[in-house]
């Protein structure tokens, strides 16, 4: 895993301000660009020629060995999932999720994509009365990028298939109390749970079935469930 400069965590905290203080406001590309200048501006990336600070990629990228979205079609791409995130007049939490695991498949940016993703995650629960904090992310910031790959990821050859369940078991545990293990090996499209070891798919049965809440209601109506 990346290490971050002193720099750019700082500059992180400072996207966390900005989204506390425009926590109502509309996601658009000019506000998403402007999270992206703050986050990268002064870093090491920064003072290369071919890194766009503040505006989308300029070379192709890719994340988990995966390809995403070139450059030339990011700005189609991002106007299309803003037009029709932003029309969603009721958000459920499962809309927000989709939300960013296409933003991460899209992958709009040189570098920085998944903090940023990070940060919209921290906006939102923010905005609906959450009780969140950036060390949630922090502690499981591996995590986070793995699960965002996962929920991208298909090989149907091998009948493994794109899924938010790993993505649905951290919220889980952020902001409905759950209490599931978060192992970057259950992650890999290569592991087989062990006999003794049945936390991860006793996990997955429950979201599965639906069994914890409830991610699909409405956020307002979550943040009452939760506060019951």
């Amino acid at each position: 895993m990346r290490y971050l400069s002193v720099t750019e965590t700082a500059n992180h905290f400072r996207c966390i301000d900005m989204m506390i203080d425009n926590a109502k406001a509309t996601l658009t590309e000019k506000f998403i660009k402007e999270l992206h200048l703050l986050l990268k501006n002064g870093t090491s990336a920064s003072r290369n020629n071919w890194f766009a600070v503040g505006d989308y990629k300029k070379m192709p990228n890719e994340v988990g060995g995966m390809d995403t979205a070139l450059p030339e079609e990011v700005a189609g791409k991002m106007k299309a999932l803003l037009t029709e995130y932003n029309t969603q007049k009721e958000k459920a939490f499962e809309d927000i999720l989709d939300f960013h695991v296409r933003f991460e498949r899209i992958h709009p940016f040189q570098d920085g994509n998944t903090r940023g993703t990070a940060v919209f995650m921290f906006k939102y629960m923010k905005t609906f009365g959450f009780k969140v904090n950036n060390d949630a992310f922090e502690k499981n910031s591996r995590y986070f990028r793995n699960a965002l790959v996962r929920a991208n990821y298909n090989d149907l050859q091998n009948s493994i298939h794109a899924t938010t369940k790993f993505l649905e078991m951290l919220f889980g545990n952020l902001i409905l109390g759950t209490d599931y293990e978060l192992k970057n090996r259950y992650l890999h499209v290569d592991y087989v749970p062990k006999q003794n070891d049945s936390a991860i798919q006793s996990a997955m049965d429950n979201i599965l079935k639906g069994k914890i809440c409830t991610l699909n209601c409405p956020l307002d109506e979550l943040v009452v469930w939760i506060k019951k």
